[in-house]
């Protein structure tokens, strides 16, 4: 295109796949080879991203495995492997990299594994990062259930009027593999018997059980089962 003693070069048309400058170099030829060469910097920005978290459930003590966030990128050319993710799992472990794939449909996945070691629901944050810069965050959250307990009831005997302390008075077991005794406490109920020569002096009747890790004393033989 001419001005004057003056041209323009109108490039072809070109689809740059990632964002960030990039150097343009234009040569002009003649009828005598080459006249002049030029090199310029184009700079290129990020398309739009968008993105969400995907909710997700798992048990306590099992390991989670699947999508934690979708998103789409306004860049056709845009692929999986244009895209990295870090997983940030809400229960305060460290941070971890999730997958990158193409979602059926259009769009991209962001899947990782990990296992909570407490129920609740943590608040998840997903940080997916372009080929060319580009940022985004995407915001979900996970349901942990409790998994039950299984107590087993221990057998004691003792002898009348010596206390006992530091027993284990009971069993229990969870299939929550992370669980540690710190995430239990204990609340039971001991048995009772009311003897009958302290309630006709009008005495409060004595406790007939044992309280696990503390001293306790049976005022009296007698068999009387505890919660």
């Amino acid at each position: 295109m001419a001005d004057g003693n003056s041209f323009n070069v109108v490039g072809p048309t070109h689809t740059y796949a990632h964002a960030g400058p990039e150097t343009v170099t234009v040569t002009v030829s003649g009828y005598s080879g080459v006249l002049a060469s030029v090199t310029g910097t184009e700079n290129v920005s990020n398309a739009a991203l968008s993105a969400s978290g995907v909710p997700f459930t798992i048990n306590a003590g099992s390991t989670f495995t699947g999508s934690v966030a979708t998103f789409t990128d306004a860049n056709a050319s845009a692929s999986a492997g244009d895209f990295t993710a870090t997983i940030n799992w809400g229960d305060g472990s460290t941070a971890t990299t999730g997958t990158v794939a193409a979602a059926d449909g259009g769009g991209f996945t962001v899947t990782g594994s990990h296992a909570y070691a407490h129920p609740g629901t943590p608040a998840t944050s997903i940080v997916i990062t372009g080929a060319g810069g580009g940022t985004i965050t995407a915001h979900g959250f996970g349901v942990v259930s409790d998994v039950p307990i299984v107590p087993t009831a221990v057998s004691l005997s003792t002898t009348e009027g010596q206390a006992m302390t530091g027993v284990t008075v009971a069993h229990f077991t969870t299939v929550n593999g992370l669980a540690v005794a710190g995430d239990f406490h204990r609340d039971h109920q001991l048995g009772r018997r009311r003897d009958r020569r302290h309630r006709d002096r009008g005495r409060r009747p004595r406790a007939a059980g044992l309280t696990s890790g503390h001293a306790h004393l049976f005022a009296r033989w007698h068999r009387q089962p505890f919660t």
